[in-house]
């Protein structure tokens, strides 16, 4: 059996019932590519259970897939996730190719930055577009595509959630980075709305340590990043905002609209 299992936002999200199931694994592993998790959380999980929690990359859970799982076809197998498991992609491929060979496969559902980011800006869910990924930028890759997914938003009057890149191995881009990645790449496309709007910042969304504020991109620049060190970060690019929303952030303590 292959065993997927969400741990949530926070240590001590991860639900008694999955716990059950990891008890019975002989190996679990801990994707450590497509979310952010505290080594003290593992290490907490791995005390709970009495067994070793060995990370896996990126290569091991897309490219070597079969590799990875195919022990389940004989033993339990635990495969944990940060958040909900079956938000990236890559999970919904590894549940795919379990089931084509004939493995039973068990998803355990968590508390997701989806869920908590949109949930505590006040903001409503049904005006939400698709979500848009800020990638890290290198020499030779500095993509400006995602712009056009939240012009599209925008234009739609729809909000965007816009996730934030892991950097290897699980360290969160900061603001500081998200702020020069989304400057360079407005300027590269040749200015638009975005210079202008008032931002939502949201960290460590559906934690005890969440943050949550409004800024300008010039603002998010100069922002202290010490309040943030280590936090994982998300940034909501609002569309219009209706009354009742306004009065939403303000309980949130969001202020500037």
């Amino acid at each position: 059996m292959l065993v997927l299992a969400g741990l949530g936002l926070e240590k001590g999200d991860i639900s008694l019932r999955s716990l059950d199931y990891l008890k019975r694994c002989g190996a679990i592993y801990f994707d450590s590519y497509t979310s952010f998790v505290s080594g003290e959380y593992l290490s907490f999980l791995s005390d709970m259970l009495g067994k070793a929690i060995l990370p896996i990359e990126r290569n091991a859970l897309e490219d070597r897939v079969w590799d990875t799982i195919k022990a389940a076809k004989n033993s339990d197998i635990g495969i944990l996730v940060g958040g909900d498991p079956l938000i990236a992609t890559t999970h919904k491929i590894i549940i795919a190719e379990a089931q084509r060979h004939g493995i039973e496969t068990v998803v355990l559902h968590s508390s997701s930055v989806f869920s908590a980011a949109i949930g505590e800006s006040g903001l409503d869910f049904y005006r939400f577009g698709p979500t848009v990924t800020l990638p890290f930028w290198s020499e030779n890759y500095r993509p400006i595509s995602f712009l056009k997914n939240v012009e599209r938003n925008l234009e739609n009057g729809e909000h965007t959630l816009l996730l934030l890149d892991i950097r290897k191995p699980g360290t969160p881009m900061t603001l500081a980075e998200a702020a020069e990645i989304l400057g360079n790449a407005i300027k590269a496309s040749g200015g638009n709305r975005l210079e202008t709007i008032r931002f939502i910042v949201m960290a460590d969304a559906g934690k005890d340590s969440a943050v949550r504020f409004s800024a300008t991109l010039d603002e998010m620049r100069i922002y202290d990043g010490s309040r943030l060190a280590g936090k994982a970060l998300c940034i909501i690019v609002p569309a219009s905002i209706s009354f009742a929303e306004k009065e939403a952030l303000v309980a949130a303590g969001i202020r500037g609209y």
